[in-house]
């Protein structure tokens, strides 16, 4: 209770129902789950990428070195739908671990926290999207929100992609490299 009779945040908490936890748990063994997928995926795929690099270079086919990048624009659609699928699971950790935890940062708090360049301000507009009243709505923002969590990386790999393009280009306009 705060000085004017008014309960407080923190006392409004209530103890996660037996549901909730079995929730949280599921929650953590998905997410690390994607983690440990998407992980294996992507060394899958970047290992490809760079054995058809490697196939391309040694047989001095520039065409090779320009098909490479397909590989990595598989790695950004595992990398989307990943961030997408693990958003979500992020989010109703969060939701319950704001409702039923006293102690205040969380853990769900701290994993969404390190993940993010700004932590303070993704985690205010985690709240903001709790307050949206349909589900469509808090489903497209939270896109939008995770999204953007995976931008650094998105860059990256768009990057290699047209690395490995103007390789080519350049391998096979100027060197004279067979195209196939």
């Amino acid at each position: 209770m705060n000085d004017k009779g008014k309960a407080t945040p923190e006392a409004e908490k209530t103890v996660p129902s037996q549901l909730e936890q079995i929730e949280l748990q599921e929650i953590w063994s998905s997410l690390r789950h994607v983690h440990t997928i998407r992980a294996q995926v992507l060394v899958f795929l970047w290992t490809a990428n760079v054995t058809i690099i490697g196939l391309g270079l040694s047989s001095r086919r520039a065409g090779l070195i320009m098909l490479a990048p397909a590989v990595l624009l598989m790695q950004l659609f595992v990398e989307l739908v990943a961030r997408d699928y693990a958003g979500i699971l992020e989010y109703r950790g969060f939701e319950i671990e704001r409702r039923c935890v006293r102690e205040t940062p969380g853990l769900f708090t701290y994993y969404i926290a390190i993940t993010v360049r700004e932590p303070t301000a993704f985690l205010d507009r985690l709240r903001k999207i709790g307050e949206l009243s349909t589900i469509d709505e808090r489903t497209s923002e939270l896109r939008k929100l995770f999204y953007r969590t995976a931008m650094p990386i998105l860059t990256l790999v768009l990057l290699c992609i047209l690395l490995e393009l103007l390789v080519g280009v350049v391998l096979f306009r100027v060197s004279g490299w067979q195209l196939f």
